[in-house]
């Protein structure tokens, strides 16, 4: 596994908005308590850790294993790589699913057409 896959990336980010949040909360708070800001700052470090671990966990085995549910339910073997990597985002996702669905679309038309053929040449058979 990579030092810094996509989940971990996003969920840096996501804390380090968090954390700036909450030492603009806390500057804040503090100029108008007048309190001793030290003893504040020392919850950041811990409640950065907690929250990217909290985000990292939601988008690891919430968000990304539910997309490779899609692409393993949806999106049959014989129609995506063998060793490609499942793609994250939803647009590309998208764009799998309309391609799948046109084909399969194209295939049951066909499957029509030949039945059609079929019934018509049995019935002039039978005459």
């Amino acid at each position: 596994m990579p030092l810094f896959n996509k989940s971990k990336v996003q969920s840096l980010f996501i804390s380090i908005i968090l954390s700036f949040l909450l030492i603009t909360t806390l500057l804040v708070y503090n100029y108008f308590a007048e309190d001793d800001i030290k003893h504040l700052l020392v919850l950041v470090i811990p409640l950065f850790i907690f929250s990217f671990l909290t985000v990292y966990i939601y988008l690891e085995f919430y968000v990304f294993k539910r997309i490779k549910n899609l692409y393993r339910d949806l999106i049959p073997e014989n129609n995506k790589e063998e060793n490609s990597l499942v793609s994250t985002s939803m647009d590309q996702l998208i764009d799998d699913l309309k391609k799948f669905s046109k084909e399969s679309q194209t295939e049951i038309k066909s499957m029509q057409e030949k039945e059609n053929f079929r019934r018509d040449f049995i019935g002039n058979l039978a005459h």
